[in-house]
């Protein structure tokens, strides 16, 4: 996953990887590294255009906007960008494959941080 912002002003900072939160002190029982990744990646899945095939590549329609993976991924991603203050986020899905093969698939709306 990635994201980035945009001011106020228009200035669209560029794309940052986005750091997956830490478990909590007991979670190593539980591969937590494992379990952080397969949470993103099954929400990834959700959005990920292979199955909204019948939607054009550069648009996100309204009913992929309010659904669950689309809504937990902005909450997540508004959590990190959201504490630099005030303005617009947007967050990216990268189909990265061995051994640094990189390719963007999926890009969403803006939407308004609060602040």
């Amino acid at each position: 996953m990635v994201y980035r912002r945009k001011s106020a002003a228009g200035a669209i900072a560029p794309l940052e990887r986005l750091d997956l939160p830490r478990a909590k002190a007991l979670r190593w029982l539980w591969n937590p590294g494992t379990r952080r990744y397969k949470v993103v990646f099954d929400l990834a899945e959700g959005v990920h255009p292979r199955r909204h095939p019948d939607r054009a590549s550069d648009e996100v329609p309204d009913a992929l906007v309010l659904s669950e993976p689309y809504l937990a991924l902005l909450s997540l991603v508004s959590g990190r960008a959201g504490a630099a203050g005030p303005g617009l986020v947007q967050f990216g899905i990268v189909h990265r494959r061995w051994p640094d093969d990189e390719k963007l698939v999926f890009l969403s709306r803006w939407h308004a941080l609060p602040g």
